[in-house]
């Protein structure tokens, strides 16, 4: 899960407040085994990011250089 949980103490008690981002952090995966694209790609995904996979370097160059500011993080093998 994505987000942060805050809890504020107070004379009357406790509240507590999560807060979870407007859109998922996006990964760009890169990685030639195809396998374990899919296999990072599964875990990230149930993790709340948004995943972008590409199973080489110049289609992740590509990738980045149409939209660089879309991506949080990039993993490579």
């Amino acid at each position: 899960m994505i987000g942060a949980l805050q809890i504020e103490h107070s004379p009357s008690g406790r509240v507590a407040t999560i807060h979870q981002p407007a859109t998922a952090p996006c990964v760009l995966a890169v990685d030639d085994d195809r396998a374990l694209l899919a296999l990072l790609e599964q875990r990230l995904c149930g993790m709340g990011y948004e995943v972008v996979s590409t199973h080489n370097g110049d289609s992740a160059l590509q990738t980045v250089q149409a939209e660089p500011e879309r991506f949080d993080a990039i993993l490579l093998d």
